[in-house]
């Protein structure tokens, strides 16, 4: 080996370890900015899937820490509960919408408010993130899709063009006797509530 090609191999493995130290650090720039104006502050779009307002939550069939969760009234507060659904957190808008709940946890908890996320997601993969991000909402996991068709919150019963079923992300809330007081979902999935946002405007429907 000539001296110019060692020293060709010496750069090609210094970029590439470069390239793995900074692997992390670049993803998350990239979905930073492709995140960054995803909050909207109101739902103003006629987008309105899932059960009706006034309706009675048809409640769950998820899993969480190896259990089935049939009822949502365990993780209410004294005013109610929001049920944030997620498409996937193989999205990176649901990744950023539930590290931004997270920050808020303790806002809706001092409102009376629970907050639970349903996700499609296995909860080994559910488990995972929570774990490397500090998470310590409830995550229910319904990778069979259960809860989500019961909700009318899947586009079709088949999956898409990812192989994973096409969810409507979105918020529920529900009040304290189990009646749907409010919904948010907006047509972009790209989209969504901003929590501090979720948190006024669920306050003031429960409120009414």
């Amino acid at each position: 080996m000539t001296r110019t090609q060692r020293s060709l191999c010496i750069a090609i493995a210094i970029l590439a370890a470069a390239a793995l130290l900074l692997r992390e650090p670049l993803r998350e720039f990239a979905e930073g900015m492709l995140t960054c104006n995803m909050f909207a502050a109101a739902d103003n779009d006629s987008f309105d899937p899932g059960p009706a307002i006034g309706s009675r939550f048809p409640g769950l069939r998820a899993r969480l820490d190896g259990r089935e969760i049939t009822l949502i009234e365990e993780f209410a507060g004294g005013k109610g509960a929001l049920l944030v659904v997620l498409d996937s957190l193989a999205s990176p808008y649901s990744r950023k919408q539930l590290l931004q709940l997270q920050e808020y946890r303790d806002h809706f908890g001092d409102a009376g408010l629970g907050v639970v996320v349903l996700s499609a997601d296995t909860p080994r993969d559910l488990q995972d993130f929570a774990q490397r991000r500090d998470i310590d909402l409830p995550l229910l996991a319904d990778d069979h899709t259960l809860s989500l068709r019961t909700l009318g919150l899947l586009e079709n019963a088949a999956a898409g063009e990812s192989g994973r079923p096409e969810v409507h992300p979105g918020t529920l809330v529900i009040d304290m006797h189990g009646i749907i007081a409010g919904k948010f979902f907006l047509s972009d999935p790209a989209r969504r509530i901003d929590a501090a946002a979720a948190l006024a405007l669920a306050l003031k429907l429960l409120d009414t």
